[in-house]
């Protein structure tokens, strides 16, 4: 799983994150406000992809994150296919956040 969000949103459901990311199924992508102002938050979320898929090899890559994710009107849609078709794994992208409560079964 790759979390996307700001430095403050890391510290929502901490312990949850905290166990995850020890047993090595979380990784962090902090953005900076300059990044969500210009866009630049997208190719850092591709660069995050490819270097999960070449360093970790997983079958399946969910994104998800804080209240960014969930207030920017971003095609994750289209940026999970064209990640799923570039690395050749599962990319999905999951709605559960802060916002509405980390949902493991949430809808994508």
């Amino acid at each position: 799983m790759l979390f996307i969000g700001s430095r403050s949103c890391t510290r929502h459901k901490g312990t949850v994150k905290l166990e995850l990311q020890r047993e090595g199924k979380l990784t962090f992508l902090v953005l900076e406000e300059i990044d969500w102002i210009t866009g630049g938050y997208l190719e850092h979320i591709e660069e995050a992809a490819r270097e999960i898929a070449g360093e970790i090899h997983p079958q399946h890559l969910v994104l998800f994150g804080g209240c960014q994710i969930e207030l920017l009107s971003t095609d994750y849609e289209t940026l999970t296919k064209d990640l799923s078709q570039e690395l050749g794994i599962e990319v999905r992208f999951h709605k559960g956040c802060h916002l509405v409560g980390y949902d493991p079964n949430a809808e994508e």
